[in-house]
C-alpha cells in the first residue's frame, strides 16, 4: 500500500478546568489515504472536535498536554514552528470547515472577498486574481458567481455552508477537516452539500476527515469509520464491515438507535451515560454501559486488529480461539410503543391560517410582508401525534408560535376545544396557555442558567396562580418522576449547565407537562442531541402522549425519526401545507413531488450511499417576500405543466382515501 496522506501517532490532548483536567484525546492511531473520506463517528462530548483542534493547532490557551505525531507525507507537522506551520500547511495542505457557518464567516465583509483571503495571505495573489479563483470555486460548491459581492445574512444556511467549503477548498488542500457541516440543515441542504462533497472527492481527488455524530450522513462519504468512544477510537473499519456487522458493542448499540425511514422496526437507546472524562475509567470505558460486559472489562482493552485495516477496542476479541460475537449477544430490539386508538375528538381546527410579518425598510418604510403562513387549514384529533415537516424556512416554527399564541394570525384563526383563539381575552389567553404546552429544540437556551431545576419547574405555577408551596412541590416532584428524572431530590437543587442534554430536555418535558395541558408542541425537540438520546426523548414524549392521551405536535425535517413517532404527517412547503396522510401511506405512497423529493433526500445508514448522488429538485425554496405565482414549488418541480402550475394555486386533492395533495398532478382524482 502506498505512504498514507495522514498518518497520526498517539495523539494526546487535555485540558485544564477550573474542575480538573479533562482528558479529550487519548492514544489516537490512524490514517488517512489519499483520494480517502475517514469519519469520525461518536457521541457529543467524545472528543471528536477536539480532535481536529489537535490535528490543525487550533488549541485553547487552556491546553494542559498536547503530543503526538501527525505526519503529513511524513513531514510530522506538530514539530514544526508556529509560523511554519501557517506558512505551508494551513489551507494551502490541510483546511477547516466548521459547523456554525454564520460564525465561520465575517459579517461585515463580502463572502467572495473572504474566500479569495487565503490566496491573498497564503500564496501572495492579486485580489483580481483571487477574486477570479473564488468565483471558480463558488460554481464548484454550486453557488452562482453573482453571490460573490453578498454579505453572509444575505445568504441562507445551506449557501452560508457552501461558501465555508469553497473557503476550504479555494487553495486545493490535499486534506479538508469538516466539523458537523451539515448538523443544523435541513434534509435537503444536507444531501445536496452531500452530493458536491462526493463530486469533488471524485474529481480532486481531495481526501476528507468528516466529523459527526449522526450516523446516517456518515455513510453518505465515508470510506472508513473510525468510532470514538469518551477519547479513544474504539473501532477502526471500512464502511462495509461497519455498517452491515459493527463489531464493538457500543457500535451494535449505536446502529440499533438509528430511526430508518424504511424499517417499521423501532429504534432503541443506549442506556446510561458516557464516562467523566476527568474521571475516566481504567478498564474499559463503554463497560458500564455495555450488555456484554465480563471481567476482564475491568481491565483497559489494547487494539485488536482483525484484518489490516479494522481493528477494535474490545476484550471478546482477545482470544483468536473466542467464537462470541457481539452481534449474537446483543439482539436487535423490537420495542413495540403502545399507543391508543385515535379519537374521533377534533380538538384543534385551523381556518384558512395566515401568518404574516410586516418588513420594514429603515425602520418606518413598508418593504412588504413575509408570509409565513399563508392558509393552511387542518383538524388535530384529540391524543394523537402529529408531525408538521419542510425545509427550513418552510413555515413550520411560525405556525407552532402561532398554535401557541405567541403570534396574531392576520387572517383565519385557530380553533381550540370549541373556542375561536381570536375571541379570547388577555385572561382567557393565558388559560389557553395553560393547556398548551411546548418543548422547545435548545434545551438548555430553554432554561434561566441563573435558576435552579426546582426554580425553573415552580415559574409557570406561580404565573398560573398556585400559590400553595407543597402543592408546588408535590406537583413539580410528579412531573419529574414522569419524565424519569428521579429521584428527585438528586435534580431539584441543581442548574442547568450541571445536566447532560438529554437530561435538559427532559426538565423542559416536565416544564411542558406542569399545567395539565392538552397539547404538547414540540419544535425540533431532539434536533441538537445525539442518536441515542434523541431515541429516549421521543419514545419518553410518545408514552407519555399515549398515557394521558394528550396531542402531539412535533416540528421537524427528520422523516426517518416521524416514520416511527408520529400517527400522520403534514408536508409544508413555502408557508402552505402541501401534503397530508397517516405516516405509513404518505412515506410509502407520497403523492407530491415535494414530498418525493424530501424522501428521495433521506438516507438511511447505508455502505452503498457513498458511491452514488442523490437526485434533488434544484433552485432554492422560494422567497416568503416575494413567493412566485401559482403552486410555489413550480420554480423546482420536474413535474411543473407550464401554464397551470406557474399560474393558478393548486386546491387540495385526494388521490387516495384520506391522503391529501396539493398539485394539479392529481386533478383528474
Amino acid at each position: 500500500m502506498t505512504e498514507p496522506l495522514l498518518k497520526v501517532e498517539d495523539l494526546r490532548l487535555a485540558y485544564q478546568t477550573e474542575r480538573g483536567i479533562v482528558t479529550a484525546v487519548d492514544g489516537l492511531n490512524f490514517e488517512i489515504q489519499r483520494n480517502e473520506a475517514l469519519v469520525v463517528l461518536g457521541e457529543s462530548g467524545c472528543g471528536k472536535s477536539s480532535l481536529a483542534k489537535a490535528l490543525l493547532r487550533v488549541l485553547p490557551r487552556n491546553v494542559k498536554h498536547h503530543s503526538g505525531r501527525v505526519l503529513l507525507d511524513g513531514i510530522d507537522i506538530m514539530a514544526l514552528s508556529p509560523e511554519r506551520f501557517r506558512r505551508e500547511i494551513q489551507w494551502l495542505r490541510i483546511s477547516l470547515v466548521m459547523q456554525a457557518s454564520m460564525n465561520a464567516l465575517n459579517p461585515v465583509m463580502r463572502v467572495g472577498e473572504q474566500v479569495a483571503e487565503p490566496l491573498c495571505v497564503h500564496r501572495g495573489w492579486s485580489p483580481h486574481k483571487a477574486m477570479a479563483r473564488a468565483g471558480e470555486v463558488f460554481e464548484l460548491v454550486g453557488v452562482s458567481g453573482d453571490f460573490l459581492r453578498r454579505y453572509p445574512f444575505e445568504l441562507s444556511g445551506g449557501m452560508r455552508q457552501r461558501v465555508v467549503l469553497a473557503m476550504a477548498l479555494v487553495a486545493e488542500p490535499e486534506l479538508v477537516i469538516m466539523d458537523e457541516p451539515t448538523s443544523a440543515l435541513d434534509v435537503l441542504t444536507q444531501a445536496g452539500i452531500m452530493n458536491r462533497l462526493k463530486r469533488i472527492k471524485r474529481e480532486l481527488g481531495t481526501s476528507f476527515m468528516l466529523i459527526t455524530h449522526d450516523v446516517a450522513t456518515s455513510s453518505e462519504i465515508a470510506d472508513r469509520i473510525a468510532l470514538m468512544y469518551a477519547g479513544q477510537i474504539v473501532e477502526l473499519s471500512s464502511t462495509a464491515q461497519f455498517f452491515a456487522k459493527p463489531a464493538h458493542p457500543y457500535g451494535k448499540l449505536l446502529m440499533n438507535s438509528v430511526p430508518r425511514l424504511h424499517q417499521t422496526r423501532q429504534p432503541d437507546h443506549i442506556p446510561g451515560q458516557p464516562p467523566n472524562l476527568m474521571l475516566l475509567p481504567s478498564g474499559c470505558r463503554f463497560a458500564d454501559r455495555c450488555p456484554v460486559r465480563f471481567d476482564r472489562c475491568d481491565e483497559d482493552p489494547m487494539p485488536i486488529a482483525l484484518s489490516k485495516r479494522n481493528e477494535v477496542r474490545c476484550w471478546l476479541y482477545a482470544d483468536p480461539t473466542e467464537t462470541t460475537n457481539p452481534r449474537e449477544l446483543i439482539k436487535t430490539p423490537t420495542p413495540v410503543l403502545e399507543t391508543q386508538p385515535l379519537s374521533k375528538e377534533v380538538l384543534v381546527t385551523a381556518q384558512d391560517l395566515h401568518t404574516w410579518f410586516e418588513l420594514k425598510q429603515w425602520g418606518f418604510i413598508r418593504a412588504g410582508y413575509v408570509r409565513a403562513v399563508n392558509g393552511v387549514n387542518f383538524h388535530l384529533y384529540r391524543g394523537e401525534a402529529v408531525a408538521f415537516v419542510g425545509e427550513s424556512g418552510c413555515g413550520k416554527s411560525s405556525l407552532a408560535r402561532t398554535l401557541l399564541g405567541l403570534h396574531k394570525p392576520t387572517q383565519g384563526e385557530v380553533v381550540f376545544e370549541g373556542r375561536h383563539m381570536h375571541t379570547l381575552n388577555k385572561h382567557e389567553l393565558k388559560q389557553y396557555r395553560a393547556r398548551v404546552g411546548y418543548v422547545q429544540q435548545d434545551p438548555f437556551g430553554a432554561l434561566p442558567p441563573f435558576m435552579t431545576i426546582r426554580r425553573a419547574l415552580s415559574e409557570p405555577l406561580i404565573i398560573h396562580g398556585v400559590k400553595d408551596r407543597q402543592e408546588r412541590e408535590t406537583r413539580i416532584r410528579a412531573a419529574l418522576e414522569e419524565v424519569r428524572l428521579s429521584p428527585a431530590d438528586d435534580y431539584l437543587p441543581k442548574f442547568p449547565h450541571m445536566l447532560s442534554g438529554g437530561q435538559q430536555q427532559r426538565v423542559v418535558i416536565a416544564r411542558s407537562l406542569i399545567l395539565q395541558p392538552a397539547m404538547i408542541i414540540a419544535d425540533e425537540p431532539v434536533s441538537m442531541l445525539d442518536a441515542s438520546v434523541r431515541v429516549e426523548i421521543l419514545r419518553l414524549l410518545r408514552t407519555i402522549q399515549s398515557k394521558r392521551e394528550l396531542t402531539l405536535a412535533f416540528i421537524t425535517h427528520d422523516l426517518s425519526t416521524v416514520r416511527h413517532f408520529a400517527d400522520r404527517i403534514f408536508v409544508m412547503y413555502g408557508g402552505r401545507i402541501v401534503e397530508a396522510a397517516t405516516v405509513d401511506d404518505l412515506l410509502d405512497f407520497p403523492q407530491h413531488p415535494y414530498t418525493q423529493a424530501l424522501l428521495a433526500a433521506t438516507a438511511d445508514p447505508d455502505a452503498e450511499n457513498a458511491a452514488q448522488e442523490r437526485e434533488l429538485p434544484g433552485g432554492e425554496p422560494p422567497s416568503l417576500l416575494h413567493p412566485p405565482p401559482g403552486c410555489h414549488f413550480h420554480p423546482r418541480c420536474p413535474h411543473a405543466i407550464e401554464g397551470l402550475c406557474d399560474v393558478e394555486e393548486p386546491p387540495e386533492f385526494e388521490p387516495r382515501a384520506v391522503h391529501y395533495s396539493a398539485c394539479w398532478l392529481h386533478k383528474d382524482t
